[in-house]
């Protein structure tokens, strides 16, 4: 479950996992949670997260993070990959793909 903290006092999406997906939530981690992107109009928080799961041309999941960022009186779409550490952890590295040619 992704939790955008748009009204709290700690920014980002908060990440929670549960073994049944109905209760016994546990929180994994906070992503998009500082202003640090490359792209252009992604340097600030991301807020409002949707997820694709696709497969990858190598034949394993790859789980996109459809997010946006309010730049003054605009609000743009962003796109990113998020992904597990060894150790379960989520991470968003929305700097991945910058100037990459895909």
């Amino acid at each position: 479950m992704i939790v955008d903290s748009v009204n709290s006092k700690s920014p980002g999406l908060r990440i929670y996992k549960s073994p049944n997906g109905i209760d016994q939530w546990e929180y994994n981690n906070t992503v998009l949670d500082k202003a640090d992107g490359t792209r252009p109009s992604d340097n600030n928080v991301g807020h409002h997260p949707g997820i694709v799961v696709q497969s990858t041309r190598e034949g394993s999941e790859q789980c996109l993070l459809f997010y946006f960022t309010h730049q003054e009186r605009r609000t743009v779409i962003q796109l990113a990959e998020l992904e597990l550490d060894a150790g379960g952890k989520a991470f968003c590295n929305r700097n991945k793909y910058t100037g990459s040619k895909l």
